[in-house]
């Protein structure tokens, strides 16, 4: 878990809003104490710190338990946009502040979070990053996210760029999302939704200034196991194609190019035009590596590429084809982690 030199709040709490954090958790104990820690160091001393633990974990609630001044519960394994929705109805800041348990805070995070609240915006988020002291193929998957061959236009959720107002779903992340409370009230999350589920709020979310702030930014754990970065790709695109049939003018056109890419690739008669098809792909996707990554990790890279494009491909395939549920199964369902 990378940790920052942040040094302790000490504006005046009459003249800044109050944020609520929360947490959603599961067998992640150490980085997410280390994650409160870091927030009891540096925000406002009375924001308020809202966890759930989604399942049977009782690991991280006897972590919890040494823990002051910090409100968590421990509830049966559901969505964590259920597990959102019901911690959200708990806070009374006027800001909630969405972070995910694998996340550590950049330096002067809550200064320029509080710099943007204090201005009474909307929504406020900033990408994540790849810790300092994560392992070479860590890094590789970070620098893999940030092209458009790995992640189309939501690589700004992993690129720093410039501040942006007016921004969609592209630009902002769920690990790093703060949101007045009285406008989550009047949407939340869709519980249905396994991942994703700020896409869905973000896109009704257009009527509000969304903003995007680079320096706002979080490091946050890579994947470290293939099975669950196929798996968490596969639910990406699964779920994206599931927004896409509820929300048709969400649509864009090019999260279907990996699987149209990939049914040309199966279904095209010819097997030179195959061969050329998938040497023009192949050949811009390790030149994109290379600027992205460098030489070293371009090969790597490359590989990561691959995998993401073809499970991306076949979720997404599902999501188009697998009907959504009527709204009373949405609001019972109940999805394990």
């Amino acid at each position: 878990m990378a940790r920052s030199s942040q040094k302790a709040y000490n504006g005046s709490m009459q003249s800044t809003p109050k944020v609520s954090v929360i947490i959603i958790t599961y067998q992640r104990a150490q980085g997410l104490v280390e994650l409160v820690k870091q927030i009891k160091s540096t925000f406002r001393p009375d924001t308020e710190i809202l966890i759930s633990i989604n399942g049977d974990d009782s690991h991280t609630e006897l972590e919890l338990q040494k823990i002051e001044n910090i409100y968590f519960e421990k509830i049966q394994s559901t969505t964590p946009a259920r597990a959102r929705n019901l911690l959200a109805k708990k806070a009374s800041g006027d800001y909630i502040l969405f972070l995910d348990d694998d996340i550590s805070l950049s330096k002067n995070y809550y200064q320029n979070l509080i710099s943007h609240l204090n201005n009474n915006v909307d929504v406020i988020g900033g990408p994540d990053q790849t810790p300092h002291n994560s392992s070479f193929f860590a890094k590789v998957l970070g620098n893999t996210l940030k092209s458009p061959f790995s992640t189309a236009h939501t690589l700004f959720r992993h690129a720093r760029t410039r501040i942006t107002s007016n921004v969609d779903e592209n630009r902002l992340i769920l690990c790093n999302f703060c949101i007045k409370k009285d406008i989550f009230n009047k949407f939340q999350f869709d519980e249905y939704f396994y991942r994703n589920e700020e896409n869905v709020l973000i896109h009704q979310l257009q009527d509000y200034n969304l903003i995007y702030d680079p320096y706002l930014f979080v490091y946050h754990e890579r994947k470290s196991h293939p099975f669950k970065l196929i798996r968490a790709i596969f639910n990406s695109a699964f779920f994206r194609a599931q927004s896409f049939k509820l929300y048709p003018k969400s649509i864009q056109i090019i999260y279907f190019v990996p699987s149209i890419t990939l049914l040309l690739l199966l279904f095209l008669p010819s097997l030179s035009v195959k061969t050329v098809f998938a040497s023009i792909f192949l050949s811009a996707s390790l030149l994109s590596s290379i600027i992205i990554a460098g030489l070293i990790q371009a090969p790597f890279a490359l590989i990561y590429q691959i995998i993401i494009n073809i499970t991306y491909a076949i979720g997404f395939i599902y999501g188009l084809c697998k009907k959504l549920p009527n709204e009373k199964k949405w609001k019972t369902q109940s999805i394990k982690s």
